[in-house]
């Protein structure tokens, strides 16, 4: 199966990816972009809840898709999320 790539955002909103260790990117390829924008609960010590209400938490509701390519770094730019 395919490693998952991931990121959590810092609070400017800027993020990195990691797949097999912290800030190592992703492998080259196309990606459908999965998003949720969640809170961390201190006492389950896990992240829930999505203020974007599932709109971009799926690959088959997103609409954001990548081309990493064999580069060392990738700018995705800024990307703007809308609730509805």
């Amino acid at each position: 199966s395919a490693a998952i790539s991931s990121g959590i955002t810092d609070a400017d909103g800027a993020f990195q990816i990691s797949t097999y260790s912290l800030g190592d990117g992703a492998p080259v390829g196309d990606y459908a972009i999965t998003m949720v924008w969640s809170k961390f609960d201190v006492m389950t010590r896990t992240q829930v809840g999505d203020h974007l209400q599932g709109k971009y938490a799926s690959q088959d509701k997103t609409k954001i898709e990548w081309t990493i390519p064999a580069t060392d770094v990738f700018d995705a730019g800024t990307i703007e999320l809308k609730r509805k």
